[in-house]
């Protein structure tokens, strides 16, 4: 069993000093952070990061003991709690069936606050159609490939393909090329199609964090990386932990899903601001 202070193969003494440090090690840390916050904002990813990465897409879903520290904390009055994530919105309502969590669904393209959905202005769904027509009809022929739809973004899943991102990424890239207001970025193990405007998690995570918070952002993903980045600037401060081992911009990492769900449940335990806050965010006297 994972506990989040099951850190024990840190190699910050003696080892790669590039490598970021374990979050286990360190908690002592933070939650002097955390007690010195007046309001807890804790964006997380979905796939790879509450949910294990799995062969079929539409087959992940969060462990029940997950699922129950994301229930605890949304109820609690000092965190605000968001999951930011490349699947589409209502992709993203299905998987995480948490009352009083915020969800941005196509990297924050779309934001559905208990009920109050949000759009980005720019983005034109119809064009994206187009789009992600002549990608399907370039990559039919790559047995294992396929395209979904996500009505503001596309992805071009490869994973179970017999062929790589250099075979895969030229296609997608041809077909971008071909229409203005489009752009292709990478993933793991996935080509996404977006509409060129200037929103990405980072600006999502901007968005969602109250000034007066101390944000918080957990993902494994490469497109997390502007999310870790936008932390710099929250005013009440940000903290990035990283899920897995690469070059991050993050400031912590854990091993894997089961490392976050153990985060979640220290942080569910009482620490920092989730004990001691009002429904408006103010600590008690």
């Amino acid at each position: 069993m994972t506990s989040v202070t099951d850190d024990s193969d840190d190699r910050r003494s003696g080892g790669d000093e590039d490598e970021l440090p374990l979050l286990g090690n360190w908690l002592s840390l933070l939650e002097d952070r955390l007690s010195g916050a007046e309001r807890l904002a804790l964006c997380l990813d979905f796939d790879g990061t509450l949910a294990p990465i799995v062969e079929d897409p539409d087959a992940a879903a969060m462990p029940e003991r997950t699922a129950a520290a994301l229930e605890e904390l949304a109820g609690h009055p000092g965190v605000d709690l968001a999951v930011v994530s490349g699947r589409g919105l209502e992709d993203l309502r299905e998987r995480v069936a948490v009352d009083d969590c915020v969800l941005a669904g196509n990297h924050g393209l779309e934001i559905d606050r208990g009920g109050d959905r949000w759009t980005h202005p720019e983005v034109d769904p119809e064009a994206l159609d187009r789009v992600r027509e002549t990608v399907a009809e370039r990559v039919e022929s790559i047995d294992g490939c396929h395209v979904e739809d996500k009505r503001l973004t596309a992805t071009v899943h490869f994973r179970r393909a017999d062929v790589g991102r250099e075979e895969v990424r030229p296609l997608v890239q041809s077909a971008v090329d071909d229409v203005s207001g489009f752009e292709a970025t990478d993933g793991r193990q996935i080509v996404e199609i977006r509409p060129s405007v200037e929103w990405d998690k980072g600006e999502a995570v901007r968005e969602l964090v109250d000034d007066r918070a101390l944000g918080i952002y957990v993902g494994d993903d490469t497109t997390d990386e502007d999310a870790f980045e936008a932390l710099e600037d929250l005013p009440g401060g940000g903290v990035g932990i990283l899920v897995g081992d690469r070059p991050s911009a993050a400031e912590f990492r854990v091993h894997d899903v089961d490392g976050v769900r153990a985060f979640l449940e220290w942080l569910a335990d009482g620490h920092g601001p989730v004990d001691g806050a009002d429904a408006d965010g103010s600590a008690d006297a």
